[in-house]
């Protein structure tokens, strides 16, 4: 997965819904997983590995990792300084950077797919 290039503010129309999705098991790259762990929070590190099966830390990396690039693909903001917060609903939602706290995002995911 590479992110796609930036895309220009007005893509975020106030009523717009964009969907992007993964196959988890083509991400194996051991240079992209890497890039990929260094994206990673702390608090997103220990939660993955509370993860017991190799395949679900994997799912789990590569599901933050769509979600850091492709925010930033759309703002411009390092993948790596995105903070998250869990809604009453268990959905990630944007605390920092404070400017992109109104974009909303969520993640839907089946064996060998993550969107």
């Amino acid at each position: 997965m590479n992110a796609p290039a930036a895309l220009p503010p007005e893509s975020l129309g106030r009523d717009a819904a964009h969907v992007w999705y993964v196959c988890t098991s083509e991400i194996a790259d051991p240079a992209i997983l890497d890039r990929y762990h260094a994206l990673l929070s702390p608090e997103e590190h220990a939660r993955r590995q509370r993860y017991r099966f190799d395949k679900d830390q994997h799912a789990h990396l590569v599901t933050r990792a769509l979600v850091r690039t492709l925010l930033s693909s759309y703002t411009g903001v390092e993948p790596a300084a995105w903070q998250f917060v869990t809604n009453a609903y268990g959905r990630p939602d944007v605390a920092a950077p404070a400017v992109w706290r109104p974009l909303r995002c969520n993640v839907s995911h089946t064996t060998g797919l993550v969107a």
